[in-house]
């Protein structure tokens, strides 16, 4: 079973995965005996399920177009005109959840490059608005006191920039939503990339460190303006080694404060993720909290073996299964951490 995730994460076309199909028949025999291992309720990956379907989509649609067992890319760039500019989709960087993440060139702010998400299915079509939404809230210029238009000012660049929102008609004529999104420029690595590519055994805590406490402030700004993120787990905070920053992604499981629960959760990091999350109560700041110490901690891997006691009951304080009993705002989370740490030097995050 093991054998047969690790090739299908390691996929590059559906050739890889369903070999020579004579027919749709045969993909569907082929589909039927993966899902059997890659499904969530049987022991496999989520994130893996989600990215077997898109396979099987697509070599559907190559058996229809006759062009299967060619191995052409899995994606031919295209492109599309979005608000009076051209959108070139170049390449398919991830498969999200409910979205696709296109590599994409479009005008962007000097420092920044664009991104681009777009749903499979239009009934996620609201979840997209959500991200939109949020993200604008927390791009918005303001007029509050300097200290905190400042903060913001620097803070936000932490997030997606929104650039440009649109729609397209799929093969069968629904409207499916897309967003143009801006990330900075640099080397970046998902946390998850991290983990799983470069540091199997665990990412040194001096490191993880400055990664938790940009997260928390990252958080914080969000909710100054009455958002939790809801989803905050290790595929979705980006890590930049040489400029340590960060940027903390998909946005489209953002609810407002104490209002309405988050309507989405990924069952892959259902580990990571509290138990309220599941409960569907308001949302609230103890959960963004939770799920950032859970995304330090798998961050740590074997490492978490090295760290300090102090820093050790804090983040079982955060991860404690009462919202109640965790930190209440993230900048006061930020400064205890601060804190237990104490004086800290710069130190290189050389990632190969």
């Amino acid at each position: 079973m093991k054998e047969a995730l690790n090739h299908l994460k390691e996929a590059t076309c559906p050739e890889d995965i369903f070999g020579e199909l004579a027919d749709e028949a045969a993909l569907s025999e082929a589909y039927r005996k993966l899902a059997l291992i890659a499904h969530p309720d049987r022991g496999g990956d989520a994130g893996l399920f989600v990215k077997l379907g898109f396979w099987r989509d697509e070599a559907r649609k190559r058996l229809a177009e006759g062009t299967y067992g060619q191995r052409k890319a899995p994606f031919d760039a295209v492109t599309l005109t979005v608000e009076g500019k051209a959108l070139t989709l170049t390449g398919i960087r991830a498969e999200g959840l409910l979205a696709t993440i296109y590599d994409a060139d479009y005008p962007v702010p000097d420092g920044f490059r664009a991104f681009v998400k777009i749903v499979r299915s239009p009934a996620d079509n609201d979840l997209l608005e959500r991200e939109w939404n949020t993200l604008v809230a927390l791009w918005r210029p303001d007029d509050n006191p300097d200290a905190e238009r400042d903060f913001f000012a620097k803070q936000r660049v932490y997030t997606p920039r929104p650039l440009a929102r649109f729609a397209i008609l799929d093969a069968e004529r629904r409207q499916r939503s897309g967003l143009v999104l801006g990330a900075p420029d640099g080397r970046c690595f998902s946390g998850k990339e991290l983990r799983e590519q470069k540091f199997p055994r665990g990412i040194e805590p001096k490191h993880v460190w400055w990664i938790w406490r940009r997260l928390l402030l990252t958080l914080w700004m969000a909710h100054l303006r009455g958002k939790v993120h809801g989803a905050v787990t290790p595929d979705h905070v980006l890590v930049y080694p040489e400029q340590h920053g960060l940027v903390l992604l998909d946005w489209s499981a953002s609810a407002q404060r104490d209002k309405e629960p988050v309507l989405l959760a990924d069952p892959q990091w259902k580990a990571l993720q509290p138990p309220e999350l599941f409960e569907k109560v308001p949302a609230a700041v103890p959960s963004d909290l939770y799920q950032a110490a859970s995304t330090a901690l798998y961050l740590l891997g074997e490492e978490e073996r090295n760290i300090a006691e102090p820093i050790r009951r804090f983040i079982a304080r955060c991860q404690d299964p009462k919202p109640g009993r965790r930190p209440q705002d993230a900048e006061h989370a930020h400064a205890v951490l601060g804190r237990i740490l104490g004086r800290r030097e710069y130190s290189e995050f050389v990632v190969e």
